[in-house]
């Protein structure tokens, strides 16, 4: 019901790496493997249904950054080729993420930085076009704002360093937090003094109005097409970005 502005819609296809493509290709050789042992196998079919789907979501979260399919239960400072796999009844101490851990035979950091979550010289193709954007956006015009969108908040996590890096504000809507604590965020964002960036979840609640935002980037794999169906949003957009 609202005379909103025509929507123009981008798709940006990034090119992986030569790092990236080759761990992707690794993870679809091994998960094809794996795929034909749960075919041949004993397991029911709603076991199978949900070990494939996990498959598939991990190879979806190599095409954004290979640092979503690192194990949260393996040792981010062991050699790269030889990581610790910890194991039930091993000690170990968790890092500041609250995800990865560090053995034993590692010295643990002071500052419990993880070194995979935290650290912003380690990138991914998309996450630095994304980057790209964004400044491209601010230096046409400061009054810009942006929605970045993604199903996984792990990978919000991973934007924040970026942005962080480039002294970039931002805000993030993820759906955690209280109600009041969510319309707060909303109402920053909202301000035109308010941060130019809101990352957001697709869970990040209901009755979300946030008519600030001129621009969205939307990170998803191809053949994700959730964000067409975000009807509880009123977003005012000129231009739409896909990654």
């Amino acid at each position: 019901l609202l005379n909103l502005p025509r929507k123009d819609v981008v798709s940006f296809e990034c090119k992986m790496s030569p790092e990236e493509m080759q761990l992707h290709r690794k993870l679809v050789e091994e998960s094809q493997a794996e795929f034909s042992d749960i075919m041949n196998g004993e397991m029911s079919h709603l076991h199978q249904y949900a070990h494939l789907l996990l498959l598939l979501l991990r190879i979806r979260q190599s095409c954004s950054d290979r640092r979503l399919i690192i194990p949260a239960n393996t040792c981010v400072l062991c050699p790269k080729h030889e990581p610790t796999v910890i194991q039930p009844g091993d000690k170990y101490e968790l890092l500041g993420c609250d995800r990865h851990v560090v053995c034993m035979q590692c010295k643990f950091p002071s500052d419990r930085h993880c070194y995979i979550c935290h650290d912003a010289a380690v990138s991914s193709t998309r996450t630095d076009a994304l980057m790209e954007q964004i400044q491209e956006m601010r230096r046409k015009d400061p009054t810009n704002a942006a929605l970045v969108f993604s199903q996984w908040t792990s990978y919000l996590t991973l934007v924040e360093t970026q942005l962080k890096k480039l002294n970039i504000p931002f805000l993030r809507l993820d759906g955690t937090g209280s109600s009041r604590k969510r319309q707060a965020i909303v109402n920053q964002f909202q301000d035109e003094r308010g941060p130019p960036v809101l990352l957001c979840s697709y869970a990040m609640g209901l009755g979300v109005t946030l008519t600030r935002a001129n621009q969205t980037v939307v990170m998803s794999t191809r053949g994700d097409e959730r964000f067409d169906n975000v009807t509880m949003l009123d977003i005012r957009l000129s231009r739409a970005f896909r990654f």
